[in-house]
């Protein structure tokens, strides 16, 4: 049993080596995306290649030797937290952050006289041959000028991303076992992994309509790859625009901000198949009503209000719904951390919920004694803390619930600050720092922790007597 533990973690770990490394790599040339949402595409056709082909080649060797479903999860595991790392969940937000400050300065701007004060000169690289060899290249990395900056944030983001753990093994029960959420992105390498016996495919491999599918939108895909090489080859329209159609006002807002536009996407539509009736509705129902609001408020010349307020407010409803749902979980949750009740409701959680409590407590408290050490006051610390926790459990849901591959939140820390309190309160300390939110998790969700956590625990009912042993591979 430890034999095939070991074997699934260095599995795992090859490719999360290959992934972090490559991932920026891939996007920045524009030659594909590895994650870049909350079904990392890089890590499912990984697991496609186990199931598919080294799966059935160990078993012909050997009917013992393949991976089975307990090491297929652990892989899947590690994939899945890794893929927070390398793109829009750090990587590719946290470095150019860094350089920024440096880089941006102009005596137009005045930031030498604003912002710097309010700096200290380790929180960012202040070196300026290192920032211009991060725009440049072509040399070596000067490591001692990114060891300071780029560790203290780095460290910002472990504690956060432990905090996530533990309030993801805290919700997971109420949200699998007594909400019932359906996790459609789960149910994919949910029923990859599946196996049966004497079957080298399970019955889901095996369904010729699944490969019928696979085919269709292979040939549409390779089509319009090809047709970008060689104009003779026939091009598949997949996408259509309405704003040649629709030029007068007040209804040319529907083609203005986020347009009203029509495209086949066909990995959505296989996601969509997993998605409660109510939830499908609302997808696309409330986006026509957000845009009719702009028709509204074009016809009667209104400018200047931002949809954003509603997503604050929005966010804002939806946090205190979801608390008031699990209040009777949460409940119970102090109750068996305090020992008022007995600890047998945790004995099949990736972390007793006693753990989980004391990793929140201690973590939230270096977090925000580390954000006053640099100037932060201590209520706007708690509060970037508190946003943080509800952009994050909210990003979660909508993937838990909705299946949303690509999530936006459209909203930081910031914004909401400075919405319901104005610039001045704030003071110039807290505004500057708080402008480096987007470099700890940034507001653009489509690779957040929490997700790729609770969605890791849900697919661990099929194998639980590994789950103990989760959080230490996330």
């Amino acid at each position: 049993m430890k034999n095939r533990l070991f074997r699934a973690i260095i599995v795992g770990l090859v490719w999360v080596v290959f992934q972090s490394g490559t991932a920026s790599y891939i996007h920045g040339n524009s030659i594909g995306q590895l994650i870049a949402n909350h079904l990392p595409l890089g890590g499912l056709f990984f697991l496609i290649v186990l199931v598919l082909i080294v799966n059935p080649i160990l078993r012909v060797i050997d009917n013992q030797s393949g991976f089975s479903v307990s090491e297929l999860v652990i892989i899947w595991v590690m994939i899945s937290a890794a893929s927070a790392v390398p793109g829009y969940g750090m990587m590719e937000f946290l470095f150019p952050t860094l350089v920024a400050p440096l880089h941006y300065v102009a005596p137009q701007n005045q930031w030498k006289e604003i912002l710097f004060p309010h700096l200290p000169e380790w929180l960012y690289v202040s070196d300026p041959s290192a920032v211009n060899a991060f725009y440049i290249g072509e040399t070596a990395v000067p490591w001692q000028a990114w060891f300071q900056p780029a560790g203290f944030w780095i460290s910002i983001s472990l504690i956060l991303s432990f905090i996530v753990i533990c309030w993801s093994v805290i919700i997971r029960r109420q949200w699998v076992e007594r909400e019932r959420y359906p996790f459609p992105l789960v149910q994919i390498p949910s029923m990859m992994i599946d196996q049966q016996p004497d079957r080298i495919f399970n019955r889901i491999l095996s369904n010729r309509f699944l490969w019928t599918g696979l085919i269709v939108a292979l040939v549409i895909h390779l089509l319009r790859g090809l047709h970008r090489y060689w104009p003779a080859i026939p091009h598949v329209q997949i996408s259509y625009g309405f704003g040649n159609l629709i030029t007068e006002r007040p209804w040319v807002a529907l083609v203005q901000g986020w347009p009203l536009w029509g495209r086949i996407y066909l990995a959505v539509v296989g996601v969509t198949y997993f998605l409660q009736l109510d939830v499908s509705f609302s997808l696309w129902f409330f986006f026509l009503f957000y845009k009719l609001q702009e028709v509204c408020m074009s016809a009667f010349s209104i400018q200047g209000i931002s949809t954003q307020h509603q997503v604050m407010g929005a966010d804002l409803v939806l946090i205190g719904f979801l608390i008031w749902m699990g209040r009777r979980h949460l409940k119970q949750v102090f109750d068996v951390a305090t020992g008022r009740l007995s600890d047998e409701i945790n004995v099949n959680e990736a972390m007793s919920y006693q753990w989980a409590m004391i990793g929140i407590i201690i973590g939230s408290v270096l977090l925000i004694a580390m954000l006053c050490f640099v100037g932060m006051s201590p209520l706007v610390a708690i509060a970037f803390l508190l946003l943080m926790w509800m952009m994050i459990t909210v990003t979660c849901w909508m993937v838990a619930n909705a299946g949303m591959l690509l999530v936006n939140v459209g909203i930081a820390p910031f914004s909401l600050l400075t919405a319901f309190l104005g610039t001045r309160p704030l003071g110039r300390a807290n505004l500057t720092l708080l402008g480096f939110d987007r470099s700890v998790v940034s507001h653009w969700s489509s690779e957040s922790l929490m997700p790729y956590v609770v969605q890791s625990l849900r697919l661990s009912d099929q194998a639980p007597v590994h789950r103990r042993k989760l959080v230490p591979l996330i």
